[in-house]
């Protein structure tokens, strides 16, 4: 059965997007970045923004992550 993927945080900067990527997969878990590209061919948030993803079984984890990083849910 394929895992399915949960929205972790929406940002308009790709920077951030692969900063908390980095952060997320050195304490071992996948994050993917979704509409990026589109996001900066549009405008950040105009485009819907630049989605971090990780696996839903993951996504527990990957909150109490960004809370030590100071985003809130």
């Amino acid at each position: 059965m394929e895992e399915l993927f949960a929205t972790l945080i929406v940002l308009a900067d790709s920077q951030k997007a692969h900063i908390i990527q980095a952060e997320l997969e050195s304490a071992g878990i996948t994050a993917y970045i979704a509409d990026e590209y589109s996001s900066q061919l549009i405008g950040g948030y105009a485009s819907g923004g630049i989605r971090v993803q990780v696996k839903e079984s993951d996504l527990e984890k990957a909150t109490a992550i960004m809370s030590e990083l100071g985003y809130k849910s």
